[in-house]
């Protein structure tokens, strides 16, 4: 019976109220204050006096915690890299396009620009999950890796932790774990660029923080929705696609990308002649208030390129 119910056991993740309360104190403190916050919380939560300039570890720091390994501690590291890489590249999607009878679909592709990785160590130095992290986003194509991870090594981060991200070729390592150092990746501060996306496990405290810090990934709405159009587009086919999205709840992001004033005008006019006679227009207009945007870019291109970046559900 006993085995049964553990088998049945919920996979729900259901953060107690006061573990999200602290973890959002501490992340909102970080997006607000930036280096100061996170600092402060490392001083206060590890024990440990860092600075502005000593917060990121330094190069010379990486490479000599490789060094300095055994080589079979080496040896099993490359060996465990290779796997890692060699398993994640037979995932990779290549994206097609599909053709029919109203036009052509294309899904693309493409690895996220800077991706954090978060690795705990408050019992051990996870290396493995760091390089499990790091090997995915390898094989991806991620162009840049960053990696927060709490100073719980005499004041600073685990030779092993330091030695496997040089092995991965980390670009950047920051000693700041937990809450802070989740904020700290996600939001930026003035000695860390934000990161696209933070991976990693750690405590209930630092997977509430993800949780807090995560832009709609996985979360089903507000929905979005991003037209691209020159002006070869139809003004009234591209305010219907842009009102049907605005329509849903009334804070559904519509946004038109184009290099084209002209179009930009009829369209935005187009918008106003149909939201006339939208039976859900109050709800529209809800979204049209606080989430449109007309985008005016010098062209396509440049639209292509702010298009990717903001990433919408529906382009």
């Amino acid at each position: 019976m006993r085995a049964y119910a553990v088998l049945q056991r919920s996979r729900a993740l259901v953060l107690p109220p006061a573990v999200l309360r602290a973890a959002g104190t501490i992340v909102e403190d970080v997006r607000r204050r930036g280096d100061a916050a996170v600092l402060a919380a490392v001083r206060r939560l590890d024990g440990v006096r860092l600075t502005r300039r000593s917060l990121r570890v330094s190069p010379a720091a990486i490479r000599g915690a490789w060094a300095g390994m055994s080589p079979a501690d080496r040896r099993a590291m490359r060996v465990a890299w290779r796997n890692i890489v060699a398993f994640h590249l037979r995932q990779r999607e290549r994206g097609y396009v599909m053709r029919t009878r109203y036009g052509v679909l294309r899904h693309t592709v493409r690895p996220l620009r800077r991706v954090g990785i978060h690795v705990s160590a408050a019992a051990a130095p996870l290396v493995s999950t760091m390089l499990m992290c790091a090997g995915a986003a390898r094989a991806a194509g991620v162009r840049n890796l960053v990696l927060a991870t709490p100073p719980r090594y005499r004041g600073g981060v685990h030779p092993a932790i330091l030695g496997g991200a040089h092995l991965a070729g980390i670009d950047e390592v920051y000693a700041a774990g937990g809450p802070q150092g989740v904020a700290m990746l996600a939001y930026g501060t003035a000695t860390v660029p934000a990161v696209d996306k933070v991976v990693g496990p750690g405590n209930l405290y630092t997977q509430a923080a993800e949780m807090l810090v995560q832009s709609g990934t996985g979360l089903m709405g507000p929905s979005e929705l991003v037209v691209l159009a020159d002006g070869s587009a139809r003004p009234a086919a591209v305010a219907a696609d842009l009102l049907a999205q605005a329509e849903h709840t009334g804070d559904n992001w519509a946004i038109l990308i184009t290099p084209s004033r002209a179009f930009a005008v009829a369209m935005e006019s187009e918008v106003r002649r149909q939201m006339a006679r939208l039976p859900r227009r109050a709800v529209a207009a809800r979204s049209l208030a606080d989430r449109s945007a007309v985008v005016l870019v010098r062209s396509m291109a440049e639209g292509v390129e702010l298009a990717e970046r903001f990433a919408p559900e529906h382009l």
